[in-house]
């Protein structure tokens, strides 16, 4: 814990870490509790450390045995939000990144006195492959040393694990073994490791606690062949790691920084590195060295080595050469400015005019950073490499700095890499690690393609660099073409021996075995990749007119694929709070079957505040009530696992006033087709993760839904057969029975919504065709744009998807129909007196939902609930008076018997007799109000049972 301004000391009790490494991509999962000794509110800091290229992908807050789950929002807005929570006494963080080699999180939250808080934060990051090696860290260093710290790991990789270590312990700085230390595990398949590290300081002793970092390390079998493809669905990933070939010769251009910012120690240790790594240069390589420094005795020199001003040619790799060179470093002595744009084009000049044909040339830049003359502009001096560097010569560059941005961006430009030097650590040792990375080349110029029949060009990222290193890795990963399961790239390169072609023989092909991308870690490295690559691009210069396209490309892309990648949001900060003691509501449920009281069917809602009204059986009179909760938070409204239904909804606040709360966007998975609506816009999606339709059908322009006389709508038939168009003229609307089902109909009902639809119809019918459903081997982009369609509300849609109807009016409403009737909803807009728009969600009917269906609509479908009279003992008949209109049963208490289905304990549960306003009937409704306080209401569960951490989760 950091203390800084009002932020006062708080205990990290304990550190957990889950990490998860299939096949090179990790998600970790860290977990960090903290407690707040005094007795008074107080504002408290944590501190994490990440790797460079991590993204965080998830961030909770839990307090109290409440989860709260972050918003993101603009930096300012963020700060803004966070202060106001905490002026008013409530439960909020601030989440904050800030980068150099290694991000820093911070969380800043304020907690009650005497009050623990847990901080869950979850990061995705690509595995390097360095000096033949693929290295997981994570550090716990939260600012204290912990008591309490576990780390355990799983790796599975497709090939074997040939070999692990376990390179750093948290605690091993220690001269003595921690006490309380342990660390268990090892290979449990050929592809398959685990470790378990694990410190319980004594309750006897010092509890000196650790931090520090736990790095672990595998090897798997290597192969000379054109690499290893994974396909996974549409996407695949294809890593390229050849050894065992000849390296190739290189001319090597080092460019070393002797300014005045380098006298502490830094080129002391640069001069050491040197003499090692030039010691270890082949006969046949060549090399130069410029010094970065605008002297004070010899204005505007840069000198091409060394040593009393000097100028020197090509050196090579032999005994002699390399003698003479460290010599020279050696002399050399901080002095002068640095002038980083005139000693950047040198090099670049330098590494066009050395070497020869067949030669990998590369700029190896040792330097802080700091531009102190010439050109500082760091725009001016990044543009003018890029125009000079007209080869892509990679640039390596190792700073000496905390951050310099600049660096960093002229390395990435070239195709290179950067690292940043690590305080309490060797210098001399990261500077030759360093260079051993990039000393030995084995091909020039790798390029990796893919049949254009197979893969979407558009969507292929790539990884590496255009040159491969011994040790490294190139990874590429990309989306295949709709219909299409295979993938065969073509390798080729230049390598010592002349041009060279790898064929790719190990490919492992599996479709996916689940419903979301969000579980397919192919597509969420595809995405991580994609996500880097459209940052990068947006950060560049050459796009300053494009950034907000790239942005929004990015967002895009991360929404596909989990709830928010934090990083990507270019600088902001997630904010996240709970809101004052107040009634907040969210969906109701509906009973199972239909209802004939009163001629009518009873709707089952949850609308305005929002506030729910469902219908249980047992009760004449609905169960109405709120949902104690906070805006910036997703809920579970519905799932039926046997249906595959699932409903969603995020829950906004009134502007300006935060105890009033409304739904202000969405989710319908109904089989197939995905719905989410916004006040704004209505997005329907029944594409597979191949991209091809998931339903058979696609009628559009439904009659009579428009004029009266009749409107040609198009029906589309995804079968390989030609599209029909045909006239509605003098018909009533099709139904779904005229949509042919995907699957032969089963005897017996099916655990999922279309062979529940085909079941359905099959016993309704005199004469069922039995028909099958055989997806196109190609589909059209019109075909394609018939299952991904945007719509305002103001547009207006009508259009059924399979076994889906969905009409949006120009108004108001949106109905939604399974079946023949089988389901009815309707999605209603209104707008508040402030001009927010929000929406209600109205089970008007339904007979499909099964008794396992849950969620805080969903549970009411197998709950049963009696009233009870005076005596403890229930009522048989209830008979409903009027609630409208101040009535005076407006007030009449009664006492409600719980029943859920699988328990046997029932519970009992306060109300009364009250009336709400239906938004949708413009009605008041008489019902039974239950107040709902977690576990203690109605509800089966605490609330944090229900809370996602995406809307379309």
């Amino acid at each position: 814990m950091v203390l800084q301004g009002e932020e006062t000391e708080g205990l990290v009790t304990e550190v957990e870490v889950l990490a998860n490494v299939e096949h090179r991509y990790a998600i970790t999962k860290v977990a960090t509790k903290m407690y707040n000794a005094g007795t008074e509110p107080t504002q408290v800091l944590l501190q994490m450390t990440l790797p460079k290229a991590a993204l965080v992908s998830n961030f909770v807050m839990e307090v109290g045995g409440a989860n709260f789950s972050g918003g993101v929002s603009d930096r300012l807005e963020a700060r803004l939000a966070y202060d106001e929570a905490r002026q008013q006494g409530r439960t909020a963080g601030l989440l904050e990144l800030r980068d150099n080699d290694l991000q820093k999180l911070q969380v800043r939250a304020s907690v009650e006195g005497l009050t623990g808080v847990t901080f869950h934060v979850t990061y995705e990051e690509l595995l390097h492959r360095v000096d033949g090696s693929y290295r997981y860290t994570v550090h716990l260093n939260p600012g204290q040393r912990v008591p309490r710290a576990s780390v355990k790991v799983r790796v599975l990789e497709r090939e074997a694990i040939t070999d692990y270590k376990v390179l750093e312990l948290p605690g091993q700085e220690m001269q003595v073994r921690n006490p309380g230390t342990s660390v268990v595990g090892g290979p449990v398949s050929d592809g398959e490791l685990h470790m378990l590290y694990k410190h319980v300081d004594p309750p006897l002793g010092e509890r000196l606690g650790v931090d520090g970092t736990f790095r672990l390390s595998y090897t798997i079998t290597n192969h000379t062949d054109g690499g290893e493809v994974q396909r996974v669905g549409s996407y695949f990933a294809h890593f390229f790691s050849p050894e065992r070939l000849p390296k190739m010769t290189t001319h090597t251009v080092f460019l070393l920084d002797v300014s005045l910012s380098m006298y502490n120690g830094k080129l002391d240790n640069m001069k050491e590195a040197m003499k090692t790594i030039l010691k270890g240069m082949g006969p046949e390589d060549t090399f130069e060295v410029f010094t970065e420094r605008l002297s004070m005795l010899s204005v505007s020199r840069i000198s091409r080595y060394l040593g009393g001003g000097e100028t020197f040619g090509t050196f090579s790799g032999e005994a002699e050469e390399v003698r003479r060179a460290v010599r020279r470093v050696r002399r050399l002595v901080s002095l002068g400015y640095s002038n980083l744009d005139t000693a950047l084009q040198q090099a670049v000049k330098a590494a066009n005019d050395g070497g020869g044909e067949g030669v990998v040339k590369q700029i190896v830049v040792f330097s802080d950073g700091h531009a102190t003359s010439g050109e500082i502009e760091p725009s001016v001096v990044r543009s003018s490499v890029r125009k000079d560097n007209t080869q892509q010569y990679p640039i390596f560059v190792f700073i000496f700095s905390e951050k310099s941005k600049l660096l960093e961006d002229i390395s990435g430009d070239s195709g290179g890499c950067s690292r940043y030097m690590q305080y309490g650590g060797d210098t001399g040792g990261q500077i030759i690690a360093f260079y051993r990375e990039i000393a030995r080349p084995l091909m020039a110029n790798v390029a990796i393609s893919y049949p254009d029949d197979e893969v979407d060009q558009d969507n292929v990222v790539k990884s590496g660099m255009s040159n491969y290193y011994s040790g490294g890795e190139i990874v590429v990963s990309g989306k295949l073409r709709p219909g299409v399961n295979r993938v065969r790239p073509v390798v080729s390169a230049s390598s010592k021996e002349g041009p060279y072609q790898l064929p790719t023989s190990r490919l492992d092909s599996r479709d996916p075995f689940f419903a979301s991308l969000r579980d397919n870690y192919i597509a969420r490295m595809w995405a991580y990749l994609m996500l880097q690559d459209l940052l990068a691009k947006a950060a560049a210069p050459q796009n300053v007119n494009n950034t907000q396209h790239l942005h929004a490309k990015a967002l895009e892309i991360a929404l596909q694929t989990t709830a928010s990648w934090c990083r990507s949001l270019g600088g902001r900060r997630a904010w996240w709070g709970r809101q004052k003691p107040g009634y907040s509501a969210l969906p109701g449920n509906r009973r199972r079957g239909r209802s004939n009281a009163g001629g009518k069917r009873p709707q089952t809602y949850v609308d305005l505040d929002p506030h729910f009204l469902v219908h249980t059986p047992g009760l004449d009179l609905p169960l109405c009530f709120n949902y104690e909760g906070r805006a910036g938070v997703t809920v579970r409204l519905l799932h039926d696992p046997q249906s595959g239904i699932v409903i969603n909804g995020h829950v906004g606040s009134v502007r300006n006033r935060p105890n009033l709360k409304f739904f202000s966007r969405l989710f319908l998975r109904l089989g197939p087709v995905n719905l989410t609506v916004t006040p704004e816009m209505l997005q329907v999606d029944c594409l597979g993760d191949d991209g091809s339709p998931q339903v058979d059908t696609v009628v559009k322009s439904l009659w009579p839904f428009y004029k009266k006389n009749g409107r040609k709508y198009k029906r589309h038939t995804y079968k390989g057969r030609k599209v029909a168009r045909t006239s509605q003229r003098g018909r009533s609307a099709p139904h779904n029975n005229e949509v042919t089902a995907q699957d032969p109909r089963p005897r017996s009902p099916p655990n999922n919504l279309d062979g529940y639809l085909a079941y359905t119809k099959h016993n309704r019918s005199n004469a069922p065709k039995k028909t099958t459903y055989t997806p196109p081997a190609r589909l059209s982009d019109d075909r394609v744009s018939d299952c991904s369609v945007n719509s305002s509300w103001e547009e207006g849609v009508g259009r059924i998807y399979g076994n889906v109807m969905v009409v949006l009016s120009k108004k108001r409403s949106l109905d939604i129909t399974i079946g023949d009737g089988l389901a009815h909803f309707t999605i209603r807009r209104s707008k508040n007196k402030r001009g927010q728009r929000f929406l209600g969600f109205y089970i008007k009917d339904q007979e499909i939902f099964s008794p396992q269906t849950h969620g805080m609509m969903g549970q009411f479908i197998s709950t049963r609930v009696r009233r009870m009279s005076l005596s403890g003992a229930p009522v048989t008949h209830t008979h409903a008076r009027s609630a409208v209109g101040g009535n005076t049963h407006d007030q009449e208490k009664v006492t409600l018997e719980v029943s859920r289905r699988g328990h046997r304990k029932k519970t009992r549960v306060s109300g009364v007799v009250s009336s709400r306003r239906s938004l949708m009937g413009r009605t008041r409704v008489a019902c039974i109000e239950v107040h709902t306080r977690g576990s203690e209401g109605v509800l089966d569960g605490p609330l944090r049972d229900y809370q996602l951490s995406c809307l379309q989760c």
